[in-house]
C-alpha cells in the first residue's frame, strides 16, 4: 500500500521550502511505517544526514537547480502553462510515495505526482543521486504530464546493491509497466536523464520498451567505459575517483574504495564494459525521438556526440532523422569554480529553456491540450533545426584587448556544414606550417611522474571547467609547443581535431598528451580542447577483451590522438597552438612509465620521450574547417 497525500493547491512553485520539508518528512515516514504500508528495505536505509551530505558534495545538485531556474525563467510557454495546468487546476496536485518491487524482488523508492483524474502521459526520471534530479521531472507538470521519480537500485532510499548500471534496463521496464497500468496514465512514458541519470535512460534499449515514446538526454553518455578511461585507456582520475567516492556516501557499510577498485580492475575494454554499453544491434530498438543536450566543455562531449549519431543512424527507421541536438558552451551543468559562464559566453543560458520546450515538442503528446494551448505552443516555442550550436570565439573575459567578436553566438542548422580538412605539419623551431618538413628532427623532453603537468581547466567535473590561460603550464621544460603564424582571416573549426605523431620513449609505457589553444595577439593562450593517449592501450578495442601491450623502448610509433568535437572561431591576428607533453594531472592519472596498470601502481620511472617531425616522420595536425557563413546568427 502506498503512502499518499494530496495538496489542495500547488506548492512546488510558490512554497518550495515547505514542499521539501513535507517530502523529507514523507521520506522518513516511508522508512518507519509498518510492512503493510511500505516494504522493508533489503539493505540499511539511506539516512537523511547521508542524503544531505551527498547533496552538498554533488556538484550536479547546484547545476540541476540552475538548470531548473533557467528553464522556468527562459520558457514563456512554461510560464503560461503552469498557470493553466497547475496553479488553477481544480483537483490540485497529488504526490504519492511507494516502493516498487522489481523482477528480482528488490524494492525501489518511487515518488510520483499526478494532476487530476484525467489519463495523461508521464515523464520518468530514474536517478542514482537520491532526490537531486527531482526538480527536473516536476518541470513537466505544467505541460500536463505526470511526474515519476525513482531512486536507482542500491542508491538513495532504494534497496539492493548498485551494480554499475547492469540491471537498470530491467528496472526501467518494470517501472514503465507499472506506470502504464495506473489509473492516471495513458500508457505513454517519456524519460529525462541528466548526467548519470541519462545512462539509465540510454540502457533502456537493451530490451524492448513498448511504453517508451521519447527521451531527453542531457550532459550524458551511453559509454561508462569512456567516462572512466579517456581515449580507451587513460584513467580520468579527478572525475572518476571523486565521483565513485560520492556514490558510496549513502552506503557507508561498503568498504572504502570498493567502487573505485571495481572500476580499476577493468582498465581495458572487456565483458564488464560490453554489458554496460549499447551494442550496434541494440540501437535498432530505439523507435522514439530524443532531444540531446551537450556542452563543448562537458565531461561526456565526445561519447555523447557519438551517441547522437548512433541514435540518428543506427536506430529503427522510424526514429532516424527525429533526433535533435543543442550544444552549448558549458562544462558539466552550469557550475564552475571560476565563476559564471555568462561572463564568457553571452546567451549561453538559453539552452535550458530550449531543452525544456524542445523536449516537450519532441515528445509530441498533446492530446490533453486544448486549441488555445496548442496555439500557445506554436507561438512560444522557438523553431530549432536538428543542430543548434553555440559558436565559440575569442572572449574579452580573457583578453587584455577586446576581440573582434566573430564568435559568441547561437546558430541553428538542419545539417552540419561541409568540412574542408586543413593539415598543418610540425616543424623545427616550434612551428606549424602547411608544407611537410623535409629533414627529420626529434624534440626530446623528460617526463617525471612525480612532477606532472598540472591540469588547467578543460572538460572536468570537480576541477575548474572550460577554457583558461595555459601559459603557466606551457612554460615547463616537459611541454613542447608548436604555433601557426597569425591567421590573416577567420578560421572556423567544427568537429574533431586529429593529431598524428611519431613518438618514442625509453620506457615500456608512457603517455602523450595534446592541447590546442587559441593564442591571442596580447599573448593569452586559451584552451580549446585536449586529449591523451596511454601507449599500452594505443590499440583501440571495442570487442572481446582489450589487452595492454608494452611498447619497445627506442622504437618509433605512429599514433593518432583525436580531440572531442569543438566549434571555435580563430579570429584574424590570432594563432593556433599545439602543446605536446606526457601528463595532465589530476584530470588524468599520471603514467608511472613502468608498464603496470593503475591498480598495481609501483615505483615511477623517469621517461625520456621524443616527438619526431620531418622526413618520414611528418607529425601533423588536421583541422576540420568550415565556412563561418554556414553558421548564421539566426537564433535570438
Amino acid at each position: 500500500m502506498a503512502a499518499t497525500f494530496s495538496l489542495s493547491r500547488p506548492l512546488f512553485l510558490s512554497h518550495r521550502p515547505l514542499l521539501l520539508l513535507i517530502l523529507l518528512s514523507l521520506f522518513s515516514l516511508c522508512l518507519s511505517v509498518p510492512a503493510s504500508a511500505s516494504a522493508k528495505l533489503s539493505s540499511p536505509p539511506y539516512s537523511a544526514p547521508r542524503l544531505q551530505e551527498a547533496e552538498l558534495n554533488n556538484p550536479l545538485s547546484e547545476a540541476i537547480r540552475t538548470f531548473s531556474r533557467n528553464a522556468r525563467e527562459g520558457s514563456k510557454l512554461w510560464q503560461a502553462m503552469q498557470k493553466r495546468h497547475v496553479e488553477n487546476h481544480p483537483d490540485g496536485i497529488i504526490p504519492l510515495i511507494t516502493y516498487l518491487e522489481m523482477d528480482d524482488g528488490v524494492e525501489l523508492f518511487t515518488n510520483y505526482w499526478s494532476i487530476g483524474s484525467k489519463k495523461r502521459p508521464t515523464v520518468l526520471i530514474r536517478s542514482p543521486y537520491g532526490p537531486t534530479s527531482e526538480d527536473l521531472a516536476l518541470l513537466f507538470l505544467p505541460y500536463g504530464f505526470n511526474a515519476v521519480m525513482q531512486n536507482a537500485r542500491g542508491t538513495g532510499f532504494s534497496g539492493g546493491s548498485w551494480s554499475f548500471f547492469s540491471h537498470d534496463w530491467h528496472d526501467g521496464h518494470t517501472t514503465m509497466e507499472w506506470i502504464a497500468n495506473q489509473h492516471w496514465s495513458n500508457g505513454d512514458v517519456y524519460e529525462l536523464g541528466v548526467s548519470a541519470d541519462g545512462f539509465l535512460d540510454v540502457f533502456q534499449s537493451k530490451i524492448d520498451q513498448p511504453h517508451l515514446k521519447g527521451q531527453s538526454l542531457i550532459w550524458t553518455s551511453g559509454l561508462p567505459f569512456l567516462a572512466a578511461f579517456q581515449n580507451n585507456g587513460a584513467f580520468r582520475d579527478e572525475m572518476t575517483s571523486l565521483w565513485l567516492d560520492l556514490m558510496q556516501v549513502s552506503r557507508p557499510w561498503i568498504p572504502k574504495n570498493t567502487y573505485l577498485n571495481t572500476t580499476l580492475k577493468h582498465e581495458g575494454w572487456d565483458d564488464f564494459w560490453a554489458l554496460r554499453s549499447l551494442q550496434t544491434e541494440e540501437f535498432k530498438r530505439i523507435k522514439w525521438p530524443a532531444f540531446h543536450m551537450l556542452g563543448w566543455y562537458d565531461i561526456f562531449t565526445g561519447p555523447q556526440w557519438e551517441l547522437f549519431n548512433n541514435y540518428n543512424t543506427l536506430s529503427d527507421p522510424s526514429a532516424q532523422g527525429k533526433q535533435q541536438m543543442v550544444v552549448g558552451p558549458r562544462g558539466h551543468g552550469s557550475v564552475s569554480p571560476r565563476g559564471s559562464w555568462k561572463n564568457w559566453y553571452p546567451g549561453e543560458h538559453k539552452a535550458e529553456a530550449w531543452a525544456l520546450d524542445q523536449s516537450v515538442k519532441r515528445f509530441n503528446d498533446f492530446a490533453h491540450w486544448n486549441e488555445e494551448e496548442l496555439a500557445l505552443k506554436d507561438e512560444l516555442i522557438d523553431e530549432l533545426e536538428m543542430y543548434t550550436l553555440y559558436v565559440c570565439g575569442a572572449s574579452d573575459y580573457f583578453a587584455s584587448k577586446p576581440p573582434k567578436g566573430l564568435g559568441q553566438y547561437w546558430t541553428t542548422i538542419p545539417s552540419l556544414p561541409k568540412v574542408t580538412p586543413v593539415t598543418l605539419y610540425l616543424h623545427s623551431l616550434n612551428q606549424l606550417g602547411s608544407n611537410p618538413a623535409t629533414s627529420k628532427f626529434p624534440y626530446e623532453y623528460v617526463y617525471d611522474p612525480r612532477s606532472p603537468v598540472p591540469t588547467l581547466c578543460g572538460n572536468n567535473l570537480f576541477l575548474a571547467a572550460g577554457p583558461c590561460d595555459q601559459r603557466k603550464a606551457e612554460a615547463r621544460d616537459d611541454v613542447v609547443l608548436f604555433d601557426t603564424d597569425a591567421f590573416p582571416g577567420p578560421v572556423t573549426v567544427l568537429g574533431k581535431i586529429s593529431v598524428d605523431l611519431f613518438v618514442s620513449s625509453n620506457c615500456t609505457d608512457t603517455d602523450f598528451t595534446i592541447k590546442v589553444t587559441d593564442v591571442y595577439p596580447s599573448g593569452e593562450s586559451i584552451l580549446i580542447t585536449d586529449n591523451i593517449l596511454r601507449m599500452r592501450w594505443k590499440d583501440e578495442v571495442r570487442e572481446g577483451t582489450q589487452t595492454a601491450k608494452p611498447i619497445v623502448p627506442g622504437q618509433v610509433y605512429q599514433v593518432t590522438i583525436e580531440s572531442w568535437p569543438i566549434l571555435q572561431v580563430f579570429e584574424p591576428g590570432h594563432k593556433l597552438r599545439l602543446a605536446i607533453s606526457s601528463s595532465n594531472y589530476p584530470r588524468f592519472s599520471t603514467n608511472l612509465n613502468n608498464g603496470n596498470n593503475v591498480l598495481e601502481g609501483g615505483d615511477p620511472i623517469v621517461a625520456v620521450n621524443r616527438v619526431f617531425v620531418g622526413g618520414q616522420t611528418n607529425s601533423k595536425i588536421t583541422l576540420p574547417t568550415v565556412n563561418l557563413s554556414d553558421l548564421p546568427r539566426n537564433v535570438t
